[in-house]
């Protein structure tokens, strides 16, 4: 699919409090992908810090827009998400998947 995507780096953790957000545009096909500089993660940050597994998730959102989840499936469809994005990552990388943190 052709996608117009554009990337957002924040700097301040007050400012952006999450490591990646996706504020995507079915109609449009546009997406606007924010990040959080990984330098900046705060250091009580419980997430994965793996920028390239952040990217690769909010791009597979793109994926898989046009079948959105029901609002009760969310946390269950971010971690299907995260859970695929790791293991592409790793498997690109040539290591398991709880190596990224």
């Amino acid at each position: 699919m052709d996608w117009d995507i554009s990337v957002k780096i924040y700097e301040d953790p007050k400012e952006f409090d999450m490591f990646g957000r996706n504020k995507i545009n079915r109609n449009y096909q546009t997406s606007e992908i924010e990040l959080l500089n990984p330098e900046k993660v705060p250091e009580d940050w419980t997430g994965v810090r793996d920028i390239e597994v952040t990217i690769v998730h909010e791009l597979l959102h793109l994926r898989f827009t046009f079948c959105p989840p029901k609002k009760s499936d969310h946390y269950h469809n971010e971690m299907a998400t995260e859970t695929t994005a790791k293991a592409l990552v790793a498997n690109r990388r040539g290591i398991d998947p709880e190596e990224l943190v």
